[in-house]
């Protein structure tokens, strides 16, 4: 029995350090998969931190493109509106100046027509002697020679703001 004993013990022994040992393989095993896993995670994890950073610059340098057209879009914008502005500041200067060449020949219209008026009248009841003629008629020249100069420049006017403006 003694033997038997022997025989057992010498059995469990052998079967439990063999199992120490199948057990510190497979840990061992598991370990060595556990950290080829992590050191492939880690890897997958550092390329994809590597690919999100170059995907983030170049959003970064589109941005910045599209910042420095947009800001080169807005000054040719800001010229636009300035050459507007100056063209129609220079079409209302021409209006005005329409305008008063209008109101500057209507005047003198008036002051020919009026003293013509007068030239008629005075003509008419024979007080004119031929130097009071003489000069009515100097002063009735000089009022269409202004007349024909303010109409010249009435001319001139409007011809400016056509060249401004063609749909004036």
């Amino acid at each position: 029995m003694r033997i038997t004993l022997m025989v057992a013990l010498t059995a469990l022994t052998t079967q439990l350090s063999f199992g120490q040992e199948i057990s510190k393989e497979t840990v061992s095993n598991n370990a060595e998969t556990h950290i080829t896993q992590n050191h492939e995670e880690l890897t997958r994890i550092k390329e994809e931190k590597e690919r999100l950073k170059k995907e983030h610059e170049l959003a970064l340098k589109e941005a910045e493109k599209q910042r420095k057209a947009a800001e080169k879009e807005q000054k040719r914008l800001a010229k636009e509106l300035q050459k507007a502005e100056k063209a129609k500041k220079e079409i209302e200067k021409a209006q005005n100046n329409v305008h008063k060449a209008t109101d500057r020949l209507t005047s003198s219209q008036k002051d020919l027509d009026k003293q013509a008026a007068k030239y008629k009248n005075l003509q008419d009841r024979n007080k004119l002697t031929d130097e009071d003629d003489i000069k009515w008629k100097k002063k009735l020249l000089k009022l269409t020679n202004k007349n024909k100069e303010r109409k010249i420049e009435l001319q001139e006017a409007q011809l400016n703001l056509k060249n401004l403006n063609p749909n004036a």
